[in-house]
This record gives structure tokens, sequence and C-alpha cells, in this order.
């Protein structure tokens, strides 16, 4: 399933793997794409591979593979979040079939629309709720 149901599936199937209040011990995230099932404590993918001596480091194409071969280097949290958002790209675009250059500039613009959502959940929301807690604390 793909979409915004996809991803809300994707994510319940994630939160309910998880125990309830599931967070990194080391750093808190609470993000379901970060956190492994089973790992004790419970560290989120970054932190499991700082802790390890690993780097928590993965190449990403931004377009797709099929696209455009270049990569980007991103968190592995970061990683799985960009990932988990081309799941939801139409499977054409995603792969480009002969190399169309209309899938290849519409996977540029779905890869675009998805640094605009990582910049908001990440960056954006978390400012506002800040705010707001600040003057609910008032």
């Amino acid at each position: 399933m793909r979409g915004p149901l996809g991803a809300a599936a994707r994510e319940t199937g994630r939160r309910l793997q998880l125990p309830r209040g599931a967070h990194c011990a080391s750093c808190t995230t609470t993000d379901t794409l970060a956190l492994p099932r089973g790992r004790r404590p419970m560290l989120c993918c970054d932190c499991d591979a700082a802790l390890a001596g690993s780097t928590p480091i993965e190449l990403h194409h931004p377009l797709g593979e099929a696209n455009d071969p270049a990569t980007i280097s991103l968190r592995l949290s970061t990683h799985r979040f960009f990932s988990d958002r081309q799941h939801d790209w139409p499977d054409a675009t995603l792969t480009s079939p002969r190399a169309c250059p209309k899938l290849r500039r519409a996977a540029a613009l779905r890869a675009l629309a998805d640094i605009n959502a990582y910049f908001a959940q990440v960056v954006v929301l978390p400012k506002a709720r800040t705010l707001e807690a600040q003057l609910d604390a008032a």
C-alpha cells in the first residue's frame, strides 16, 4: 500500500513491535524508524553504530538509483526516513524504466518534497512545540 495510508500502516506496524514508550537509552529518540526491535538496552541505529565503533553513515540515492547514480551521506536514522518515503513513490518513478527523463524529473520533485517533509518533521514542528510549551508553562 502506498501514500499516506501505506505510511501510516508501516508506522503502526513498527510501533506495535516496540514496547510502549520505547526510546533510545542514549539520545532519547522515539523515532520508530531508528529503533530496532528486541534491543536491550534500546539504542537507536545511530547510537548503536557509534557504540559498536562503526560508522553511523550510509549512502542514499535521493532520486533512486535507477534515476541517478549520485549518492549523499546520511546518518542511518535519516537514511531510513528517506528510504521509507521512497516506498510511497510510484514504482515507475523509482525504477525509471528506460531511463525516462520525465520520470527522473518526477523523482527529483519527489525527493524535494521528502526533504521538505524531513525539515518540517525534524526542525520546524519540534521548534513550534517548544514555543507552545513555553507559553503553556508561563
